[in-house]
């Protein structure tokens, strides 16, 4: 009796083990939303802040996608302004200081940033900021007249420094008069112009 009793629980055991493998599976979904900053400016170069969600249309692959979330109120940012310091900027240097100086001062409350110069060699402060002062300290004060200008390694290593600090629109502001000179050594790496597109993308 003991072993037809233990047979008829594993029976009863395995068919509702069957039953409940049997129920209809629950699949569970999600979509990413996809972040599209626009800006837009007239024919004069002047913004354009007026617009609404019915002016614009999203296509993927040539199909037109719903814009779920529509917001244009301007955005905080995350700026690297990289600045060059090569030889051929040397007596731009006023320029360049009273440039990025114009710059800090119209930053909006919740924007910050990082200041970068590239020449002999590529420095970016250590953080982003909105301080005033310390952004001005960050300036350089002296251009050697024999610097090179690695451009693109410059920006790459710009694409490097930005770590995810909330939703702000990450941006990388260069200074520069010249084209990319390219490394200057055998152990600086060559960065291409295509390269640095690739990963900004």
């Amino acid at each position: 009796m003991t072993r037809i009793l233990t047979c008829a629980s594993l029976a009863v055991s395995i068919i509702g083990a069957l039953g409940a493998a049997g129920q209809q599976p629950t699949f569970r979904g999600a979509i990413d939303a996809v972040h599209v900053f626009v800006t837009v400016t007239d024919r004069d170069g002047r913004l354009v802040t007026t617009l609404s969600r019915d002016d614009f249309e999203v296509r993927d692959d040539g199909k037109t996608q719903p814009i779920t979330l529509f917001d244009n109120t301007p955005q905080p940012i995350r700026l690297i302004i990289l600045l060059d310091v090569s030889g051929s900027m040397e007596g731009n240097l006023p320029l360049l200081r009273a440039a990025a100086d114009q710059l800090f001062m119209r930053l909006r409350p919740d924007d910050a940033v990082r200041v970068g110069t590239f020449g002999h060699e590529i420095t970016i402060s250590p953080s982003f900021t909105h301080d005033l002062d310390q952004l001005r300290r960050a300036l350089p004060d002296a251009i050697a007249p024999d610097a090179p200008t690695p451009l693109w390694r410059a920006f790459g290593e710009g694409l490097a420094a930005f770590t995810r600090e909330g939703e702000a629109r990450p941006v990388i502001l260069v200074l520069s008069d010249g084209k990319d000179s390219g490394p200057v050594g055998f152990r600086q790496p060559f960065v291409s112009q295509a390269e640095v597109i690739d990963r900004a993308r």
